[in-house]
């Protein structure tokens, strides 16, 4: 299989960025069906798993980080993914 074609489960500084430019405060990073992607948060439980909410990423990075605080952010959410076994 062509690996341009296999689904993301694996978030990036530019995932993080998008959530926190383009999200709303209700928004947050999810894992569905092994491809990252920003929901509302207007769904209760059916957006997939959330992964961070806009809220607490700017709590741990601020509303306007560096890339090394962003690429860093990314492992640590990349980690929990790898420890509920996602």
């Amino acid at each position: 299989m062509n690996p341009d074609t296999q689904p993301q489960s694996v978030v990036t500084e530019s995932d993080l960025r998008q959530l926190l430019q383009v999200g709303g405060p209700g928004s947050r990073l999810v894992l569905r069906e092994g491809r990252i992607g920003l929901d509302s948060g207007a769904e209760d439980g059916t957006g997939g798993m959330p992964l961070i909410t806009r809220g607490e990423l700017i709590e741990h990075v601020g509303a306007e980080p560096e890339l090394s605080e962003l690429t860093a952010e990314a492992e640590t959410v990349n980690t929990k993914i790898r420890m509920l076994g996602a």
